[in-house]
């Protein structure tokens, strides 16, 4: 017998770790389920059918998106770049750049691209937190207290890279997506500004 749910029927747990779908919760008439147990034919393939469906617009328009980002002709490692869309309904698209300053933007699956449009493009990167002191013994308790306080009193780490760069409203960097090859973001330091 295959159950319909709507927004009368209630899954509920019953006795021994089963499930009782409730197709009229006033009148009681109900039927058991175990954990896993398919509720019918009707939802058999709903799972199956909604993954397809979302994986179907995952990707579709996405046109890869590489580049280099550097600060006064060097490569800027694992800094941290975004493209925000200009119109408020696109999709923002991110990377992370390696050693080199090389990146590849992420929109739905690492380094799938960007979705064609106009984006304001924003880099940051920020220090690193420092290490904690080196392999403690029980009883240091006091190493680890005064690594804490250091880190707290610096507070939160400000950019390594000119501060105009990081702010969405303050970046002077745009892009097209589309690119005609590999994107060249060329940052100058604050004296060049």
């Amino acid at each position: 017998m295959t159950m319909p749910i709507d927004a009368h029927s209630d899954l509920s747990p019953g006795a021994g770790g089963r499930f009782c779908l409730l197709s009229n919760p006033r009148a009681r008439t109900s039927r058991q389920y175990l954990p896993g147990q398919s509720l019918g034919t009707r939802s058999r393939w709903g799972l199956p059918a909604l993954l397809c469906m979302s994986l179907v617009g995952c990707g579709k328009g996405v046109v890869p998106v590489a580049g280099v980002v550097t600060l006064d002709g060097q490569p800027v490692p694992a800094a941290t770049v975004l493209f925000m869309p200009e119109e408020g309904n696109g999709r923002a698209a991110s990377a992370l750049t390696d050693d080199e300053g090389n990146f590849r933007l992420t929109t739905y699956v690492e380094g799938d691209g960007a979705l064609p449009g106009q984006y304001h493009v924003v880099v940051s990167k920020t220090e690193a937190v420092p290490e904690p002191p080196a392999l403690l013994q029980p009883g240091e308790e006091k190493k680890v207290i005064g690594h804490y306080r250091a880190f707290k009193k610096e507070g939160r780490k400000k950019s390594v890279l000119p501060a105009d760069y990081g702010n969405e409203s303050t970046s002077p960097l745009k892009c097209r997506v589309p690119t005609d090859g590999k994107l060249m973001l060329e940052l100058k330091g604050a004296a060049a500004h």
